[in-house]
C-alpha cells in the first residue's frame, strides 16, 4: 500500500485531473495508463520470478485456498465502491493519498 501511494504521488496521479483525463476521451491523458501498464509489467515479471524460485504464495493455483463464492457482501461492497467513485469522481487510492498529503485542503 505504501509503495503504491508513493508511486501515485511521484507519478502525479493524486490529482483528480489525471484520473479524469485518463478516463475522458475528450481530454485524454495517457500518463495514468503508462503507470498502470508499468505496474502490470513489473508485477507480472516478479510473480513469474517468484514462481520459478518456488514461492508458493506467488502461484495462482493453491491447494490450500478454496474458491470463494460470489455472495451478497461482495456485490454490495463492489456496488458501494463503484458508486462512491462515481459520485466523488476520484479514484479511492489517489484520494487517500491526497487526504494524507493535505488533509485540510478544500
Amino acid at each position: 500500500g505504501t509503495c503504491f501511494a508513493v508511486g501515485l504521488a511521484i507519478g502525479g496521479m493524486t490529482r483528480p485531473s489525471a484520473v479524469v483525463g485518463a478516463l475522458s476521451p475528450a481530454r485524454f491523458d495517457g500518463t495514468l495508463w503508462v503507470l498502470f501498464m508499468t505496474a502490470l509489467a513489473v508485477t507480472f515479471s516478479l510473480y513469474r520470478l517468484a514462481g520459478r524460485l518456488g514461492v508458493a504464495e506467488a502461484s495462482a493455483f493453491s491447494d490450500t485456498a478454496a474458491p470463494q463464492a460470489v455472495d451478497l457482501r461482495l456485490i454490495v461492497g463492489a456496488a458501494l465502491f463503484g458508486t462512491g467513485w462515481g459520485l466523488i469522481g476520484v479514484c479511492p487510492g489517489p484520494h487517500l493519498v491526497g487526504l494524507g498529503a493535505a488533509p485540510f485542503a478544500p
